[in-house]
């Protein structure tokens, strides 16, 4: 037995990764939205009293979230053991004889402001509303509003009819793992409802699926835990331990299911000739048959996942692997392996080390909405901190006064779990949002998860007050410490004011969260924003990570998902910077082509994890991946990352994902000149660009045509022109603006929005040095590409908002795909590629640039 521990026995469990909704799930979800929205809009004309148009609309919001948590609360039998509480009430109210009776005046504010909200029951009120349990929720306390206008509200009965009538259409359920069918819903439609309503473009919040979540929790909660447990008891932790042993013991245990699909069968011969033969790779663009490939995968693909799994494979086989940030770049099952660790604990001080690690866990979302990533770190600490007091009992159960002085304190509460849940949302889970509407949908949804492992009413106790860690306020303004507390602020949100213990001992050990990505004008904010280096960015997005900087505890861990031009434009050298000072500095970036991330038009974005130093300092990235529908659910099990930190520029932090790439920056950074070098303003030879890009540029030595309909020539309004001396300079360079090896470098290095001219600039291209044969096949090679162009474009008829309708002339460079691959197999010449580097490059993102829907790029006006 080594550091406590023994030869590794797997204990099974199981846990299921948080996905994206469901197809289902996600339909059921938008048919409640709709009709939720017509049902507000309807409510909110019963509205009597309230003579204020915005406290009219924001006492519609508070009914019904009042009401979908009583509707979620006697789904499970909670109210009076009724599971048509509210209903059967409202009838028995309008079955009286009484005909002055209202069923809110008279029944839903006692329920609100008496049964729920206070501890005495007498029984005039017991008889009235039935056993209901007190619950001491905020929202049912009396209401700003309703102390306004008091008596003069009113709302007739026939509008709460259409609104249980419509909720009676679904099945509510506390217990999110068990949807019974496919009107089936469950708390988390609320966060669902509330970022779908608000105006996501003006607050850039927007709704995060699980699978998002739960890929940034794992990812800075497990290596923290870990770090803070090495830190305890630092020889478990050693090379050569029994804790990475558990690796070398049974590797495989450890890739996610999409990383092994097919790697036990052997590739058919015709394929894997190809491995050591690049004339043999004709069919390696084909897709591949599904008993070895993922969906949509090529055998290009195939065999690339091959090779990265038996890489790694055998890096944890021979050993080589003890450093948790290792986990994180060869995106091993880090979930696992740290719930391995914790069963095969042999040694009660690192199980109590583990458990105080859990414990003492601080985790912020500094913007957290209705809490998406706070009930993701809550699934992910109490997994752990089961898994702990489990091993626990196994191996020191009868000891007094170490973990079985936990155990026996910890077991103590007849609801085991309950309790659990209560002390992570205490000590653990810590929440601001500067939407208070947002901040009471998540304590609303803490509190049913709570009540979601009550099996029978009377086990209801208080429910804890979360006002102290869920907050309301502006995490940007206001201060970080008392010696810079800002008095001038508009409701500052002052840090060491409002988590003073946490920032007397350092600050908090995990911010994780989703920013909100808006333009910053200083003149159109309430709040005014100061002494931040990352304002010149613009955008609320880069000031939300550099105040999350200032509050990270050194060793703390943080993980955001942001828009992907933080990492690849000049305007954001400032948030680079503050990144880059970071240790263990991961990003994964996303495309918005072939699937998305989120439901809005084009969000590029990039995931960002890193541990605040002590550490050293280095970065790592992943390819620019496209989502994909179909492979949207292994998304996070399929990121490869290779170490970058050589490799990073001014303004780029590149999106290289294989070795190659990085032989190939090298290479094409020992160009002593740049494209940009050879543009003459006074040149008279031109070529032409828009800047609109998507799979191919755009870059022509002619310019498109655009009729309008009295037949006159139209110059396109966006259209860009580079000048040069020569003819050779400009033939050589439109071949280099439409080679592969262009579209890798913008693709690589820019914000993949516009082709901009810091990229066209900026391409490492020396031709002075490039031999004089080289430079005159290259000119050939760019007369047929422009001929090939004008040959294969098309004169279509398109109609525009403000231009009318045109006839332009459409470009389709997918079709001029075998000229370009010559034009790069000449250019490797000069740039000295090797085989494997031109086969890299001209096959670079090929199954997306040749399918036919890529093959309509048109000009821009």
């Amino acid at each position: 037995m080594i550091n406590g521990y023994k030869k590794m026995k797997v204990y099974p469990h199981h846990h299921a990764h948080s996905k994206p909704l469901s197809n289902q799930v996600a339909h059921t979800y938008k048919r409640f939205l709709d009709r939720f929205q017509t049902e507000c809009s309807r409510f909110l004309t019963h509205i009597d009293g309230i003579t204020n148009t915005a406290d009219r609309n924001r006492y519609t919001s508070l009914t019904l979230t009042r009401l979908m948590f009583l509707y979620f609360m006697q789904s499970s039998g909670f109210l009076d053991n009724d599971t048509n509480y509210l209903s059967n009430h409202l009838k028995m109210m309008q079955s009286r004889e009484d005909s002055n009776h209202n069923f809110s005046r008279d029944f839903l504010r006692i329920l609100y402001h008496d049964g729920l909200s206070k501890q005495e029951r007498p029984s005039k009120l017991t008889a009235v509303l039935g056993n209901v349990p007190f619950l001491n929720i905020e929202i049912f306390r009396e209401h700003q509003i309703e102390l306004q206008y008091s008596t003069r509200i009113h709302i007739p009965d026939e509008a709460f009819e259409q609104v249980f009538a419509f909720f009676d259409t679904f099945s509510w359920q506390l217990d999110e793992h068990l949807l019974s069918n496919v009107n089936a819903i469950t708390p988390d439609i609320m966060g669902y409802i509330f970022e779908k309503q608000i105006n996501q473009k003006q607050l850039g919040a927007y709704y995060t699926q699980g699978d998002i979540t739960d890929y940034i929790v794992r990812t800075t909660i497990i290596p923290f835990l870990f770090s803070a447990t090495e830190k305890q008891c630092p020889t478990a932790f050693q090379a050569g331990s029994s804790i990475w042993q558990l690796l070398q013991d049974n590797p495989d245990r450890y890739f996610f299911p999409a990383v092994k699909k097919g790697v036990e069968l052997p590739l058919p011969y015709e394929l894997a000739e190809g491995s050591n033969d690049i004339s043999r790779r004709s069919n390696w663009n084909e897709l591949a048959s599904n008993t070895y490939a993922l969906p949509g995968e090529t055998w290009r693909e195939v065999i690339a996942r091959r090779q990265r799994y038996q890489e790694i494979r055998n890096k944890l086989e021979t050993g080589v692997v003890y450093c948790f940030d290792d986990l994180i770049t060869y995106n091993l099952d880090i979930d696992k392996f740290a719930r391995d660790v914790i069963q095969n604990c042999t040694e009660p001080q690192l199980l109590q080390a583990f458990y105080k690690s859990i414990s003492d866990l601080k985790l912020l979302d500094p913007t957290c909405g209705p809490g998406a990533f706070l009930f993701a770190a809550l699934d992910i600490l109490e997994q752990h901190y089961i898994a702990c007091l489990d091993r626990m009992a196994q191996i020191d159960s009868s000891n007094p006064t170490g973990a079985g002085k936990l155990l026996q304190e910890e077991n103590q509460h007849p609801n085991r779990r309950y309790s659990i849940l209560k002390s992570i949302f205490a000590s653990n889970l810590y929440g601001v949002d500067i939407m208070e509407e947002a901040t009471e949908i998540c304590k609303l949804r803490l509190f049913l998860k709570l009540l979601a492992y009550i099996k029978w009413p009377l086990e209801i106790e208080p429910l804890p007050n979360f006002n102290a860690n869920i907050r309301t306020g502006n995490a940007l303004s206001g201060s970080v410490n008392h010696r810079d507390n800002l008095s001038s602020e508009i409701h500052p949100f002052h840090w060491f004011d409002e988590f003073s213990q946490i920032m007397q001992n350092g600050g908090f050990d995990v911010i994780i969260g989703n920013p909100p990505y808006v333009e910053y004008v200083q003149s159109s904010k309430p709040y005014h924003l100061t002494n931040y280096s990352t304002l010149s960015t613009g955008n609320l997005f880069a000031v939300t990570m550099e105040r999350c900087a200032s509050l990270l505890a050194p060793d703390g861990r943080f993980g955001m998902i942001v828009p992907a031009s933080a990492t690849c434009t000049d305007g954001y050298l400032p948030l680079q910077h503050l990144l880059l000072q970071q240790s263990s500095l991961h990003i994964s970036s996303f495309s918005d082509q072939r699937g998305k991330l989120f439901d809005i038009p084009h969000p590029r974005l990039c995931i960002i994890t890193y541990k605040r130093p002590p550490g050293p300092k280095s970065v790592y990235s992943t390819s620019y991946l496209k989502p994909g529908r179909k492979l949207r659910e292994s998304l996070f099990q399929r990121l490869e990352f290779v170490e970058i930190t050589q490799q990073v520029r001014p303004g780029i932090i590149p999106r290289y994902g294989y070795s190659t790439e990085q032989s190939l920056h090298a290479k094409l950074y020992n160009q002593t000149q740049l494209l940009g070098n050879y543009l003459d303003k006074k040149g008279t030879h031109h070529l032409y660009f828009t800047r609109k890009l998507s799979w191919f540029v755009q870059v022509t030595p002619f310019i498109p045509k655009i009729i309008d309909m009295q037949g006159k020539l139209r110059r396109p309004s966006e259209l860009k022109t580079l000048r040069f001396s020569t003819p050779e300079h400009a033939d050589i360079a439109f071949a280099a603006l439409n080679s592969n090896l262009f579209y890798w470098f913008i693709t690589t290095g820019s914000d993949c929005r516009n082709l901009n001219m810091r990229e066209v600039l900026g391409l490492p291209l020396s031709i002075d040095t490039i031999p004089i044969a080289t430079r005159q096949e290259l000119r050939e090679l760019a007369t047929q590409l422009a001929e090939h162009l004008q040959a294969y474009s098309e004169m279509r008829t398109m109609s525009f908002k403000n231009a009318g309708t045109l006839i332009i002339q459409c470009m389709f460079p997918g079709k001029s795909k075998h000229i370009i691959d010559e034009i790069d197999r000449v250019f490797a010449l000069h740039y000295g590629f090797t085989s494997e580097e031109l086969d890299f490059i001209i096959n670079y993102d090929v199954k997306y640039r040749l399918r036919r829907s890529s093959l309509s790029e048109t000009s821009s006006l």
